[in-house]
C-alpha cells in the first residue's frame, strides 16, 4: 500500500514519526512544508513553501499536491493521512 502522510514541519511532523512503525512494509511518502527540519527526513518527501494565510501561496499548494498525487498515482485502497485536517487527498 502506498501512504501519503500529510502535514506541517512541526508537531505533527513529529505525531507522524512517532507512528512510522505502523507503516513498515508500506511505500510512505511525506508532503509538508519545506524546513530545516523537513530536509532531513530520510523518507521521500515531497516540499512546499509554507502557506500561512496567504490565498495565493494556498491555491499554488492546491495545483503542487495536484501533481504530486498524479505522479505517485496512488490506487483506491491507498491512503493519505492528515493529522489535525479533513482527509482532503484521501483517494
Amino acid at each position: 500500500m502506498k501512504v501519503a502522510l500529510v502535514c506541517s514541519h512541526g508537531g505533527h511532523l513529529t505525531e507522524m514519526l512517532y507512528l512510522m512503525d505502523a507503516f513498515k512494509g508500506h511505500e510512505v511518502f511525506f508532503i509538508t512544508y519545506d524546513n530545516f527540519r523537513t530536509r532531513q527526513l530520510p523518507y521521500k518527501k515531497y516540499l512546499l513553501e509554507n502557506i500561512g494565510t496567504n490565498p495565493l501561496k494556498m491555491l499554488k499548494a492546491f495545483l503542487k499536491i495536484g501533481k504530486i498525487i498524479a505522479k505517485e498515482r496512488p490506487k483506491r485502497k491507498d491512503k493519505s493521512y492528515t493529522p489535525g485536517t479533513w482527509g482532503m487527498l484521501r483517494t
